[in-house]
């Protein structure tokens, strides 16, 4: 490995100023490694540095025991190496952490492939729009069935509103989805709503009402420099008879564009969620996850 000088330090101690405009400054910095977010949405993190945060990377860590672990935290997407490291050098880095946490599951984003050559990692799939151009070119790319749905919509749908009360989004997303995400507490949802409380500026809800100004459909949506974050999105039943999300990620896109942005829906590989982001023609990006235990026996058969 090259000369670099390589430390691991508590989120305490680590420099935001640094950290942040690390993260401002590379294509793949995204508001998930932001101190802020990390501070809010994780249980307790530390950040690999090397030399004066030329390259970073956040690790979100429990402790079971006297075990401390990586984790995957909910409502992080994409972590990782940010910065610039030849392979050699973020295999090595990838190592160390390995070597500090015995266990855990790592996320890394979408330019890490490349370091990620030796490890055993999966592959996700997330999507995202650029938005950097008239809307009209965008909709070009839309699939027919989607153009289709949306001159329905004109019909069925009254209004499109921005800014309904951030809590409302977060608690119809747990009502509607929380059932088959098992894995996102009670506790997870509280940290995104008092993230959002505290970073107003950064989080906004927009949605559609029908004639009976129920709310049908929700998004609510993060941003920073590059991106717009579809970070909780829910459709009511009455919603997806009538297409309202459909419309209402279209008003979205198109209230943005012509801002040197990307949307990004949030994923996924979920075969109906999938069909429904891919009919808008979005890009594939692809990021990845990997799990490791080198805890020595028996205490792997307890992880």
């Amino acid at each position: 490995m090259s000369n670099n000088n390589i430390h691991i330090i508590p989120s305490s101690a680590i420099d935001n100023l640094k950290w942040n405009e690390r993260i401002i400054q590379e294509p793949n910095g995204l508001i998930y490694s932001t101190t802020s977010y990390l501070d809010a949405l994780t249980d307790a993190w530390e950040g690999l540095v090397v030399n004066d945060y030329e390259t970073i990377i956040a690790i979100p860590i429990r402790k079971k025991g006297f075990i401390r672990y990586c984790y995957s935290p909910a409502f992080i997407q994409q972590l990782g190496i940010i910065g610039k490291l030849n392979t050699e050098d973020a295999a090595a880095i990838i190592k160390i952490i390995k070597h500090k946490y015995k266990y855990g599951s790592l996320q890394f984003n979408f330019l890490n492939k490349a370091a990620l050559i030796r490890e055993n990692s999966t592959e996700k799939i997330n999507y995202t729009i650029n938005l950097n151009k008239p809307f009209k070119d965008i909709a070009n790319n839309f699939r027919k069935d989607l153009k289709t749905s949306l001159e329905k919509c004109k019909y069925t749908v009254v209004d499109y509103i921005k800014n309904i009360d951030i809590e409302i989004a977060i608690e119809m997303y747990q009502h509607q989805y929380g059932s088959k995400l098992d894995s996102i507490s009670n506790k997870d949802y509280q940290k995104l709503i008092s993230y959002c409380n505290n970073n107003k500026d950064n989080c906004f809800t927009r949605s559609i009402v029908n004639e009976r100004n129920e709310t049908i459909a929700i998004a609510l949506l993060l941003k920073d420099e590059k991106r717009l974050y579809n970070i909780a999105n829910t459709v009511s039943e009455k919603g997806r008879k009538m297409h309202a999300n459909h419309f209402l990620l279209s008003k979205i896109i198109e209230e943005f564009s012509e801002q040197p942005r990307s949307f990004d829906f949030e994923g996924s590989v979920i075969p109906g969620v999938k069909e429904f982001y891919t009919a808008f023609g979005p890009q594939k990006e692809t990021y990845f996850t990997h799990q490791y235990n080198n805890l020595p026996f028996p205490l792997s058969h307890l992880f």
